[in-house]
């Protein structure tokens, strides 16, 4: 999410009470909120569509840490840990990569790489 300003101090119940979260909990608050919105949807004809949007982006995000629980997450400091280690593994990756290439394109023109 390049570009965002996602600042950790910007929420309302602050970052500790966010980092002891688990995900667990996390998801069962997502229910909670999409079944209120649903219950918006559901009691108004011609509601406003920001329920239906509230629902998909529970919805959306439960599926997002489900699959992250399936992984063996269980808190958001686990998350932040798992995609700074995957950045540091794909640059790894990468610069591996280049010196492949580097090396293979030196022994095809018959020069030590």
């Amino acid at each position: 999410m390049k570009g965002k300003n996602r600042r950790k101090d910007n929420t309302v119940a602050g970052e500790a009470v966010i980092q002891a979260l688990s995900i667990d909990a996390i998801l069962a608050q997502l229910a909670s909120m999409k079944d209120n919105a649903l219950s918006f949807i559901v009691e108004k004809e011609g509601a406003d569509p920001v329920w239906a949007a509230d629902v998909a982006a529970c919805e959306a995000a439960t599926a997002i840490l489900s699959a992250l629980q399936d992984e063996g997450i269980k808190d958001p400091e686990q998350v932040r840990d798992l995609v700074h280690d995957y950045k540091a593994l794909a640059e790894q990756y990468q610069k591996m990569h280049q010196r492949w290439v580097a090396v293979r394109r030196g022994a095809v023109r018959g020069t030590p790489g």
